[in-house]
């Protein structure tokens, strides 16, 4: 036992000695060179960042990084199918057609330019509607043709479109719309269409587009018509109604709703009311 604390106590020894002896080396340098040392380190500090820039430089310049070839969206050309023109009597005559973007699922056309030429069987232009209208996503627009007089019946109607400028549906509220008390009305000197549309949107619409279109009993189409309602707050249900004096023979009406989602000021608060619910 007492020859393990003598060893013991000669490391002990052995070490202060050593200290002492580091000490006073340390004690011997100048200062300046204890400087020096300081001023390496701080200068070795930005260097090392700067060669590490360098080196990752180097890296990513020799790097070949695989080819993103970015493509867009296909989009499905706009396409006229169904189109008619309608004798009104006393050389009246209106008419409608069909723009498909069914095919389109998030993308429409703010403004679609049109030109509509109603033409005899001569081939002598009656009437021509040049106009612009939106085009909603997964869709068939009805476009209708307001009356216009010949003094002989125009037999083809021909439809050219402009350019379609493509936009994505905006991120709004889902439209939510129903028709209601729908009457088909045959029995004055006018057939009389009524309904009402319901806003079921949480929000004042600012337009409603409402065309419709009159089917006999073969569900061949003998009429059109549009109008629309302005300012329809949220769960209102909104009277309308459309009349034809020729009163074709009709058997049901189909009406479609419809809402401009590309306007950006499409939906309104109710007023006195806060979108943040105070």
């Amino acid at each position: 036992m007492e020859e393990n604390q003598n060893q013991t106590q000669d490391r002990s020894e052995k070490i202060q000695e050593i200290s002492m002896i580091v000490s006073d080396r340390i004690r011997s340098v100048e200062p300046k060179w204890w400087y020096a040392l300081i001023g390496s380190f701080i200068l070795i500090i930005p260097l090392y960042f700067i060669l590490r820039a360098g080196f990752v430089s180097i890296i990513v310049s020799a790097h070949k990084f695989p080819a993103y070839v970015y493509e867009d969206e296909t989009k499905v050309p706009l396409e006229v199918t169904d189109r008619k023109i309608f004798n009104l009597g006393n050389g009246d005559y209106d008419g409608y057609f069909k723009i498909k973007n069914s095919a389109n699922f998030d993308w429409g056309v703010q403004a679609q330019a049109y030109t509509a030429v109603m033409s005899s069987t001569g081939g002598t232009e009656l009437n021509r509607v040049e106009a612009s209208t939106f085009v909603l996503p997964a869709s068939e627009k009805i476009v209708f043709l307001p009356r216009f007089h010949a003094d002989r019946d125009p037999t083809t109607l021909t439809v050219t479109l402009g350019s379609s400028q493509f936009l994505r549906r905006p991120n709004l509220a889902e439209v939510s719309l129903g028709v209601e008390r729908l009457v088909l009305d045959n029995s004055g000197s006018h057939l009389v269409v009524s309904a009402a549309v319901k806003n079921k949107t949480p929000f004042t619409i600012k337009r409603i587009g409402l065309p419709v279109l009159l089917y006999d009993a073969s569900n061949n189409v003998v009429g059109a018509n549009y109008t629309n309602v302005d300012e329809v707050l949220y769960g209102e249900a909104r009277s309308f109604q459309f009349s034809w004096p020729n009163k074709p023979a009709a058997v049901r009406a189909e009406i479609l709703p419809e809402v401009n989602i590309f306007d950006p000021n499409i939906y309104k608060l109710p007023a006195g009311s806060s979108q943040f619910g105070e």
